[in-house]
């Protein structure tokens, strides 16, 4: 997994599955457009505190989640 070899490097990672993918909970279905997706990524990161170092944040998106990243931060460009 790429987090653990730039670990190895000094920089600090962190990934998450959407909801309904991956290791997330299930999900009723209901609003899941890009800008629903791109909201729920700045409530992750808001409530777990990556927003309050006032650092860079790179974003990568694999296939759809390309898509999501660059939806936040048209949405949430600072």
């Amino acid at each position: 997994m790429v987090s653990i070899k730039i670990k190895k490097i000094g920089i600090r990672s962190c990934s998450y599955d959407r909801a309904g993918f991956g290791w997330s909970d299930n999900v009723p279905i209901g609003n899941h457009d890009v800008y629903n997706a791109a909201s729920k990524l700045h409530e992750l990161l808001q409530k777990s505190g990556e927003l309050d170092h006032g650092q860079l944040i790179i974003l990568v998106g694999h296939g759809e989640g390309g898509l999501f990243a660059q939806t936040y931060t048209y949405f949430y460009p600072n």
